[in-house]
Formats: C-alpha cells, structure tokens, sequence
C-alpha cells in the first residue's frame, strides 16, 4: 500500500474482524479534510489541538482529498482517527500509606505520550489492559498535574471466580487508593527517568466504594466456589445490593466456621417447634431446667443460594446455641405427634454459632 503513496508508512492489524490501518507520514503531507458535521467535533478537535489527543471521525463525516492512499482508506472505513505521533513511555506506580508508612509497588505500565500546545497525556495501561492512568500535565511540566485511574473488570465476565486474572494486584491498588493512600508515579523512557508526580491520599479516597463493594462480593463468592466445589462465574451485568454483598459474606464465613454472635447480636427470644418421643413431660421438663442448656440445631437438608444469579447447593447448616435456658410456649396437635412450640433465652455466657456441616463432621440430620 505504501507504493501507492510513499510518503507514508503504512501498517496494520486485524483484530476482532476489524482492519485498523495506521498512517505515519514521513514527511509534511498536505491534505484537505472537509467535515460534515463540524461542531460536532469542536469540542474533540480543541483537544487534539491543545492537549494532542486523538480525534475520531465518522468515515461518513469527512471528506478527504490530498494522497490517493488516505482517500482509498478513507472511502472504506467506519472511522477516521487522528493524532500526533506518541512517543513511548513507561510508568511506574506505587501507593503510600502515610500513617504506617508503608509503600507498596504495583506492575508498570506502558504506554505513549502525546503532546499539543498547551498540555501532553501519558495513557498507559497494565495487568493486559485491565487497569488504565490518564496523566496530563501542563507543558512547562510545572503544576497541574491530572490523574485518572479506570479498572475495565469487563475483562472478568464469565470467567470462574477462583480464576480471574490480576485479581490480587487489582484489588490491592484499588483497596489502597480508595483508602486514602498517595499515589506515586515516574514515567521513564528507555529507562531514564522523565518525570515523577503525586497525588494527595485524598484525591481517591472514596472513588472507588463500588469497586470495593464488589471485591468484597467476589471475595466471598471464591470461599463459597471452593467450599462447595461448584464454579461461580464472574457477571457484572448485574446490580449488586448491599444487603445482598453482606448475606454472602456471613455464607462464606459459615463456610469457614468463623460465624459467632453474643447475646445483643441476636434478636429474642429465637422460636421453633419441637417433637417429643416417649416421655414428652419428662422430655419437656428437662429443656426447661433453670440450668444453662447446649442446643444444635441440624438442618434436614441444605439451602439453594445465588451467587451473581446462579444457584449453589449448599450442605446442611448446624446451629449451635450455647448457653440458653428453653421455655415451652405452646403444645399442639401434628398428626397425633406431640409438636411443642419452644422460645430460647439466653443464660450470661451465651453465644451461638452458624456453620456448614461437612462430610468429616459426625452430625445427624435433623437433630
């Protein structure tokens, strides 16, 4: 294509059923560019202008005269981008904790920055393009400094949850910033330093309260995926409540036998019905002991729960009381089967635990 006109260098790529040509001109090339719709790119042209980031037109938008060869790919395309030539940098980042003093380096970042009479941006991006930095300084390189971080989990979707890519680092980053913590970056070009910036621990704090939300969904969704054996799959098309995020956190606490509450933790009194075999007085008398009492409660069976919308069987759940004393409330009829209503009160040193029953557990059912 370049014997076409060899003022330009021409390369390509195809990717994802798209041609993408990229027209680097060797020398100064005059061309005449006739838009359409021209405030409709004021705005992105001021930009390109100004601060050198790259304007996109709609092929059908333009008309292009100048070089056969950009007219020939100008006809075809869907889009016409335009920018200054990027020079290649790469970005180190690294977050502060001022109050501990701990400093934590992350994966650099490599990308291009681009430069116009007023402004330059460095866009870089790590983790295969999971975690993009927008920097834009003015060009005396004095102040005004401006920074963006953007996480694209998009990445993640239907991807198991015990397997997603990054997700450590990314969470980490993420988790420091919306804490507070400095963030620190050195862009360097073939290993030179070029310039170095930060932000204060305020300038993120906060920005990222969903993406917290979310780890901490996912982060118990993975305890449950491996508890369980069943694959859970990565969905963030869907809305996430925050009722919904702290049920799954206590499910995954369950799951590792660390889910405890104490008396004002728990509302009163806790009522169930109970079944009496033989001797249901003498039975009933002995719940009702003043002494302080040790109840299990064994699920029959376990629950179904969802996970971003998909069903996970859970094992039988085992409540343990300790510390209660036991009043009968009610007896009924069910069946001719004595069926006593029970309320549960809890003695001084109750607590009560909630956790999965396992195959290495020796419990029964329904006891």
């Amino acid at each position: 294509m370049e014997s076409i006109d060899n003022r330009f260098k021409v390369s390509s790529l195809y990717a994802d059923g798209q041609t993408t040509f990229t027209l680097s001109a060797r020398e100064n090339v005059p061309l005449s560019l006739v838009l359409k719709n021209a405030s409709a790119y004021a705005q992105a042209y001021r930009l390109l202008v100004d601060e050198g980031k790259t304007l996109v037109i709609k092929a059908e938008d333009i008309e292009a005269s100048g070089s056969e060869l950009f007219e020939r790919i100008a006809a075809d395309a869907k889009v016409l981008k335009i920018g200054n030539a990027g020079r290649p940098l790469t970005a180190k980042i690294s977050t502060h904790d001022k109050v501990t003093g701990s400093v934590s380096p992350f994966d650099d970042m490599s990308g291009e920055f681009v430069y116009g009479r007023v402004r330059g941006t460095f866009t870089g991006y790590s983790m295969n393009k999971m975690l993009k930095l927008e920097l834009s300084t003015d060009i005396t390189f004095r102040g005004d400094l401006r920074m963006s971080i953007t996480p694209n989990m998009e990445v993640w979707r239907g991807a198991p949850v015990t397997e997603l890519p990054y997700y450590a680092k990314l969470r980490s980053l993420l988790r420091n910033l919306n804490e507070g913590h400095t963030l620190n970056i050195t862009l360097e070009y073939q290993g030179e330093h070029g310039l170095s910036g930060g932000t204060e621990g305020s300038s993120f704090k906060g920005k990222f309260e969903n993406a917290e939300s979310l780890f901490l969904y996912v982060d118990a969704a993975r305890e449950i995926s491996r508890f369980t054996g069943q694959s859970i799959l990565f969905d963030d098309t869907e809305t996430i409540g925050g009722g919904e995020i702290e049920q799954l956190i206590d499910i995954a606490s369950m799951a590792r036998r660390e889910y405890t509450k104490v008396a004002n933790q728990v509302t009163w009194p806790i009522a169930f019905n109970i079944e009496f075999y033989d001797d249901a007085k003498k039975q009933a008398a002995l719940l009702q002991a003043k002494e302080s009492l040790d109840l299990q409660i064994v699920q029959a069976g376990g629950d179904v729960i969802q996970v971003f919308r998909q069903d996970v069987q859970m094992p039988p759940k085992v409540v343990r009381l300790l510390g209660v004393s036991q009043k009968i409330t009610e007896l009924e009829a069910n069946n001719g089967e004595p069926n006593y209503m029970c309320e549960v009160f809890p003695k001084d040193e109750f607590s009560m635990e909630i956790f999965y029953r396992t195959t290495d557990d020796d419990i029964e059912e329904g006891r």
